[in-house]
């Protein structure tokens, strides 16, 4: 698993839009590993 960290210098806004991309990127990870442990052959 490739990870980018950086510090980023931006307004509150642009904080909880990163934040909200973030909560949406890692329900949509445990979905699909929930999915693939689910369907195992």
């Amino acid at each position: 698993m490739i990870t980018y960290e950086f510090k980023a210098k931006g307004k509150i806004e642009q904080y909880r839009k990163i934040d909200e991309a973030i909560r949406a990127f890692q329900f949509i990870r445990n979905k699909a590993i929930r999915f693939w442990m689910d369907n195992r052959g």
